[in-house]
């Protein structure tokens, strides 16, 4: 297909109506373009299954514009891995609109490929900012979290793209999604409760100067314990279930962790008399 796939007086009229900048109406558009090219691939657009932020707003049409990323969850785990999804998500001028994922980088981790690739238009003139011609691509690889597959015909909408702006796609439903963000939440609370704690400036000069004083305690216990230490770059309880906790090889052990960190927390947020 010929592009433009978009044009300057869209991008123009968008900017005015919704208040975002040109930046993130570009990536709108090449998330847009994407999602299209996924709908309509030959041998893919049966296997990527949209979900997440941009589909309630593009399908569901919440009033929550997702600007940040594209999430798919992928229906054939065991055979995909970075060239298959190189392969897939390379656009090269459909509609005006090219996507490079080779030139992009890709992670993979908690059965989850995150990877933002560079983008380019037809006759459109493209942002200075990096983060402006990069469109972030994540793919989960979890099974079950697609079970309706005979729900309703689902159709994506996009008034940015000029032409071909309403295509049906394969996504989650709406009970689907709503299990899949509960999950997200319950795997994120220890995250947010265990990470640093925010302080004003003032206070959070004072927290820091003791801060050798327990790097020696931390040495203590290392070497009277045969343990390891609780890193100082941070939390070990927020570095995944194979960080911290096992490393003692006992509940005993990860328990006196648990509480010495704790006291630290505490020792941090209580301020001086």
């Amino acid at each position: 297909m010929k592009g433009p796939v978009t044009t300057e007086d869209i991008l123009g009229a968008a900017e005015t109506r919704t208040g975002l900048t040109r930046g993130q109406l570009l990536v709108l558009v090449a998330k847009s373009a994407t999602v299209r090219h996924l709908a309509t691939h030959e041998k893919y657009k049966d296997l990527f299954v949209l979900k997440g932020g941009t589909l309630l707003s593009n399908v569901y049409r919440s009033p929550r514009q997702s600007i940040a990323d594209a999430d798919y969850t992928y229906l054939d785990p065991e055979n995909l891995k970075v060239p298959e999804l190189e392969e897939a998500l390379a656009v090269d001028g459909q509609y005006g609109f090219y996507l490079y994922p080779k030139e992009g980088r890709w992670s993979y981790e908690n059965e989850l490929f995150d990877g933002k690739s560079p983008f380019s238009m037809d006759g459109i003139r493209m942002s200075r900012r990096p983060r402006d011609r990069e469109l972030k691509v994540t793919v989960s690889v979890r099974p079950g979290e697609w079970l309706d597959r005979d729900g309703p015909p689902l159709v994506y909408r996009d008034p940015l793209l000029v032409t071909d702006s309403s295509f049906p796609i394969n996504g989650l439903t709406r009970n689907e999604l709503a299990a899949e963000k509960a999950t997200w939440l319950v795997r994120q609370a220890p995250r947010k409760a265990l990470g640093r704690p925010r302080l004003p400036r003032a206070r959070a000069r004072r927290a820091h100067q003791p801060r050798e004083g327990r790097g020696v305690r931390r040495q203590e216990v290392r070497e009277g314990e045969g343990r390891p230490a609780l890193s100082r770059r941070g939390n070990p309880l927020t570095r995944g279930p194979r960080a911290g906790l096992h490393q003692g090889g006992q509940a005993r052990g990860s328990a006196q962790r648990l509480g010495a960190l704790l006291d630290d927390r505490v020792a941090t947020l209580t301020p001086r008399l």
